[in-house]
């Protein structure tokens, strides 16, 4: 859910080159359809989008308006708190892009040294509306697990 479709689609398409499909609303919310969302009856589903990120995965934006008090977005560390990650080929151009799209920095990227995720390249951005991005690099050779055995993570 991002309180603004249009913002957030902005966001994604100058950040990460998404490409818009589709998008629908406003949505006036039954009773029925609040229960199959965890929303209260009433509100409005303003909007709803659908993008494309590179070749891969679709992602949806949802924004709702509501009577109900907007509590400011949890942190990861906290009950409801959640990231999307997306993996990517240049971790530093991926993350001066989001930054130029309106993101935050979490700390500076990182790369694991050791373990199950020996390689990996990692770096969480914060959003203009609160909500978190990881980016991570898998080097060509695999990540640490991989290394060693027959399985290996998904690759776009």
């Amino acid at each position: 859910m991002v309180p603004d479709v249009r913002t957030a689609t902005d966001f994604f398409v100058s950040g990460l080159g998404a490409e818009p499909l589709f998008a629908v609303g406003p949505i006036e919310v039954d009773a029925e359809r609040a229960e199959r969302y965890d929303v209260k009856p009433g509100c409005t589903l303003v909007r709803l989008a659908m993008l494309r990120v590179a070749d891969g995965p679709n992602l949806e934006l949802i924004q709702f308006e509501t009577n109900a008090a907007d509590p400011a977005s949890p942190r990861n560390d906290q009950t409801g708190g959640h990231h999307i990650a997306f993996q990517v080929e240049d971790l530093e151009e991926t993350a001066r892009q989001l930054v130029n799209a309106g993101a935050t920095r979490c700390g500076t990227p990182a790369k694991v040294g050791a373990g199950p995720f020996d390689g990996l390249g990692w770096h969480y951005l914060r959003t203009p509306w609160g909500s978190y991005v990881e980016l991570v690099a898998i080097p060509d050779d695999g990540i640490g697990f991989e290394r060693g055995g027959s399985q290996r993570l998904f690759r776009p």
